[in-house]
């Protein structure tokens, strides 16, 4: 019923400083907006006073949307790219939607060698930034789309010679009004071994009796 009732007999002071006391919250992360109208009533035993009012006007504010993430990827030189996370979760109290989110390398970048990419669906864009490491994605479209699309970006290093720091990834997603708090994965890169590589050719025209020649001056020896 809504209806908050006091008893115990006290003084008219003790009652209006109770009173005075009593408390209103919201607990519902999409509350109705409709202006609350609330009724007071004192007795002092035998009458009931006549019904006051005071009203309750009520904000929504908006909750932001919650990422979480947190696995790691174990990536070795030469793979494809890969999944980068795919335990990442989207959801938001009071929207059904996100606006846009971006995934950024954000410790140890490797600026020319580590790629963030992402397949383009009919609602939702990636643009990859190498400058800053970072992939954004926009395009309205449901929290269930782009936790499927963030669970799809992938990772690859293009480098022969790639540095092993472990990489940090910062996830963010925005309702169109506020971003979500940052959450983070994490890379790690295994090195392997590049063989080196010889280039030969020539022909070397030996005739009877001559000096040692050298057999090839065009050999090239390089090694990543």
């Amino acid at each position: 019923t809504g209806l908050l009732t006091l008893t115990g007999s006290d003084t008219l002071a003790n009652y209006e400083a109770a009173l005075r006391s009593v408390t209103y919250q919201n607990t519902s992360n999409t509350p109705t907006t409709t202006n609350r109208t609330v009724t007071w009533v004192g007795n002092d035993g035998t009458t009931s006073s006549t019904g006051v009012t005071s009203t309750i006007t009520v904000a929504a504010a908006n909750d932001p949307p919650v990422l979480t993430a947190g696995a790691t990827l174990a990536y070795t030189e030469g793979t494809a790219a890969t999944a980068l996370d795919t335990t990442i979760t989207v959801v938001d109290a009071d929207d059904v939607n996100l606006e846009s989110a971006t995934v950024q390398i954000t410790a140890n970048y490797q600026n020319g060698a580590d790629v963030l990419a992402f397949a383009n669906t009919a609602t939702i864009t990636g643009t990859f930034v190498v400058a800053t490491g970072t992939l954004t994605l926009t395009g309205t479209d449901t929290l269930a789309n782009y936790q499927a699309a963030l669970r799809s970006v992938t990772y690859q290093n293009t480098s022969a010679n790639p540095s092993i720091a472990a990489r940090t990834v910062t996830w963010l997603g925005n309702d169109g009004t506020d971003a979500s708090a940052p959450v983070t994965s994490t890379i790690t890169v295994t090195a392997v071994n590049s063989a080196p590589v010889l280039t030969a050719g020539a022909t070397l025209a030996y005739t009877e009796n001559q000096v040692a020649q050298a057999i090839d001056t065009t050999l090239t020896v390089t090694d990543v």
